[in-house]
C-alpha cells in the first residue's frame, strides 16, 4: 500500500471515529435530557447530527478515494511486471530454445531458436513425438531418463545428445520441469534449451590440436579448391618457419620451391571423385618422405584435405639392408640355379636316356620348381638393381601399340595355359608415343599381365586399354577377378607381399612383381596405381608421359607435398 492510500485510510477512519464519538454524544444527551432541556438543545443537536453526517460521508469518500488510489497502483504494478515477465520472455527467447509438449509426449509448442537449431518449422514439428529429435528415439537413454524424472514430478537438468532434421548431433543443456492438472496428476512439461554443440566441438578441437601438435610427423590441412591452408601442427611449421599467425597467408604450394600443383591435383582427383578414402605417395627428395593424404569435411561442409608427411628413412634403411641380405644370398643362388635348371631340362627331354614314367613325373616338378625359384631370385636382383640405381634407363620414344602387340605375343602361352584371352582396347588415329625405356616397360606389362591372368576366371578375357591423361598415357589391364578389399589395397607393392585372395584359391607368386611395376614406373616419372571392386575385378594401371611434354609437367620428385606418383 502507497503512503497516500495509508494517508487516506487514516483520516477517513478518524473522520469515521469523530462521527461516531459525535452521534454517541447526542445519543446520550438524549436519553439522558428532560423535555425542556431538549427542547432548548433541539439546534445544538442538529448541528451535532448534520456534523456526524458530514463526517462518515467524508470518511466514505477518503475511502473509496484510498481504494481508487490502490487499485490504480496496483494496477501499474500489476503492468510493471508483466512488462518484465514479457522481457524476460524476449531474453529467452532470443538466447535459449524452448518447446512444450503434453502428457503423451508431442510437441505443443517450439520457439524460433528451437526452429533454426533443429531445422524444423513449428507447423512441421508440433505434435510429433519429442523423441522424435532423439537418435534412438523412445528408447534413446538421455529420453528415458528426462521422462522418468517428470512422471515422478521432479525437475531434470543436465546435458543432452539430440539430432536435427538433418540426422546430425547436437549437444543442449537443458533443464526440464513437469506441469500438472487440477489433480495433480502429470500433463505435459515444458524445457529450456542452449546449444553447446559448439562448445563441445571446441573442446575437442583443442584436445586434437594439442596431440597434432605432438606429432613427429608433418600435418598439413588446406582446402581442396585454394589450396588455402587452414592447419600446420608444429614440425610443419618449424620446417617452413612460419608462425601460427603467418600460415593462413600461404597456400600449400609455398611449402617447397619445387611444388606441382598439376601433380598434386591429378593425384588427390581420386578423393574428390570418391573413388579412393586415401592416396599415398613415396617422395625421393633430400630424404624419403611418405605423403599420405585424406579428404576431410569441416563442421560448415566445407571439403578440405589433410596431408601428413613421414620421414621413412629408418624405414627404408631397414629395407634395404633385408634386401641387401636377401640380394647377396640370390647372387649365390643363381649359378647354381641356373646349372640344376640345366641339367633337369636334359632329363626331361630325353637327352640322357628315356626315363620311367615315375621319374618322369618327379623330373617335371623339380623342373617348375626350379623355374619358379629362379623367377624370384631373377625378381631380386632386378629390384636390387633398381634401387641402388644399377638397372638400365636409358630413355627413348616409344609406341604404345607396338610394347602392347609384343606384351600380348609374349604372354599369350601363359594366358594359353590358363584358357583366358587377351584383349587390346586402343584409340585409333592417335600416335600414343611415350618417352620411356623399352625393356623396363616390357617388364612392366608382363607383371601387370601375368598378375591379371592368374586371377581372371577361365574363357574370360583381360582387356589391356590405352587412355588419354594429363600430359601422359595410361595404360589399364583390367581383369574380372575376384577383386581387392579396400583393407589390403595398403599392402600392395611392398615387397614379398601377397594378398590372400578373397575367393581363397592360392596363386603363385614372388611377391616382388608389383614392387618391380611401382619402382619402374616411379623412374619413368609417372603414375601406378589399382580400382578395384570386390567381386567385379581390378583394373591396374600406370602413366608415363606422352613423347614430347616438358617435364616439368610431370614433375614430383623435389615437392614436399607432391602428390603424385
Amino acid at each position: 500500500m502507497s503512503s497516500v492510500a495509508r494517508v487516506y485510510k487514516t483520516i477517513s477512519a478518524v473522520c469515521a471515529l469523530a462521527g461516531l464519538g459525535t452521534l454517541s454524544v447526542a445519543a446520550w444527551r438524549v436519553s439522558a435530557g428532560t423535555d425542556a432541556q431538549l427542547g432548548a438543545d433541539r439546534a445544538e443537536l442538529s448541528f451535532v447530527l448534520f456534523s456526524t453526517v458530514a463526517l462518515l460521508i467524508a470518511a466514505l469518500i477518503l475511502s473509496v478515494l484510498a481504494f481508487r488510489h490502490n487499485s490504480r497502483t496496483q494496477e501499474r504494478l500489476t503492468g510493471r511486471q508483466r512488462r518484465r515477465l514479457d522481457f524476460q520472455d524476449q531474453i529467452l527467447d532470443v538466447h535459449t530454445m524452448t518447446f512444450a509438449w503434453d502428457q503423451d509426449g508431442r510437441f505443443t509448442s517450439v520457439n524460433e531458436n528451437f526452429e533454426r537449431c533443429f531445422g524444423y518449422p513449428a507447423d512441421e514439428i508440433i505434435g510429433q513425438p519429442v523423441a522424435s529429435i532423439y537418435h534412438r528415439r523412445h528408447v534413446d537413454s538421455g529420453y528415458v531418463e528426462i521422462a522418468r524424472a517428470l512422471i515422478s514430478n521432479r525437475v531434470w537438468s543436465g546435458e543432452q545428445r539430440m539430432r536435427n532434421r538433418a540426422g546430425d548431433s547436437v549437444y543442449v543443456e537443458m533443464t526440464a520441469a513437469p506441469e500438472t492438472d487440477e489433480h495433480g496428476r502429470f500433463a505435459g512439461g515444458t524445457a529450456m534449451m542452449t546449444d553447446v554443440t559448439a562448445l563441445r566441438d571446441a573442446e575437442s578441437d583443442h584436445f586434437l590440436n594439442a596431440m597434432l601438435e605432438e606429432l613427429r610427423d608433418e600435418v598439413f590441412v588446406f582446402d581442396t579448391q585454394t589450396l588455402n591452408i587452414h592447419y600446420m601442427n608444429r614440425a610443419a611449421r618449424d620446417r617452413c618457419g612460419w608462425s601460427l599467425d603467418e600460415i593462413r597467408d600461404h597456400r600449400i604450394t609455398d611449402t617447397d620451391p619445387n611444388f606441382s600443383e598439376a601433380a598434386m591435383r591429378s593425384h588427390t582427383q581420386p578423393l574428390i571423385d570418391g573413388t579412393k578414402t586415401m592416396v599415398s605417395i613415396t617422395v625421393e627428395d633430400r630424404k624419403p618422405t611418405e605423403i599420405t593424404t585424406y579428404l576431410f569435411e569441416s563442421a560448415n561442409g566445407r571439403p578440405l584435405f589433410v596431408a601428413v608427411v613421414r620421414d621413412i628413412s629408418d624405414r627404408q634403411a631397414v629395407e634395404n639392408a633385408r634386401m641387401q641380405s636377401v640380394s647377396v644370398v640370390s647372387h649365390e643362388l643363381r649359378a647354381p640355379l641356373t646349372s640344376i635348371k640345366g641339367s633337369l631340362r636334359l632329363l626331361q627331354s630325353g637327352v640322357m636316356g628315356a626315363l620311367p614314367q615315375e621319374a618322369t613325373a618327379v623330373v617335371d616338378i623339380a623342373c617348375r620348381n626350379s623355374d619358379r625359384l629362379l623367377m624370384v631370385v631373377n625378381d631380386i636382383l632386378d629390384l636390387d638393381k633398381i634401387q641402388s640405381g644399377k638397372m638400365d634407363f636409358a630413355m627413348t620414344d616409344i609406341d604404345l601399340r607396338v610394347l602392347i602387340n609384343d606384351a600380348i605375343e609374349m604372354n599369350k602361352g601363359y594366358a594359353d595355359e590358363h584358357n583366358v584371352l587377351l584383349r587390346q582396347e586402343l584409340p585409333k588415329g592417335v600416335d600414343l608415343k611415350v618417352r620411356g625405356n623399352a625393356d623396363r616397360l616390357m617388364q612392366v606389362m608382363t607383371n601387370l599381365m601375368t598378375n591379371a591372368i592368374k586371377f581372371s576366371p577361365e574363357e574370360d578375357a583381360v582387356a589391356i586399354r590405352v587412355t588419354k591423361a594429363a600430359g601422359a598415357w595410361r595404360v589399364t589391364v583390367a581383369d574380372n577377378g575376384p577383386g581387392i578389399p579396400e583393407s589390403s589395397r595398403k599392402y600392395l607393392g611392398q615387397p614379398f607381399a601377397q594378398l590372400v585372395a578373397v575367393d581363397g584359391r592360392k596363386r603363385v607368386g614372388t611377391g616382388l612383381g608389383l614392387t618391380i611395376v611401382k619402382s619402374i614406373v616411379k623412374r619413368h616419372n609417372g603414375r601406378f596405381d589399382v580400382n578395384s571392386v570386390v567381386g567385379e575385378g581390378s583394373d591396374f594401371y600406370f602413366e608415363v608421359p606422352a613423347a614430347g611434354q616438358a617435364d616439368e609437367t610431370r614433375d614430383t620428385g623435389g615437392s614436399v607435398i607432391a602428390a603424385a606418383s
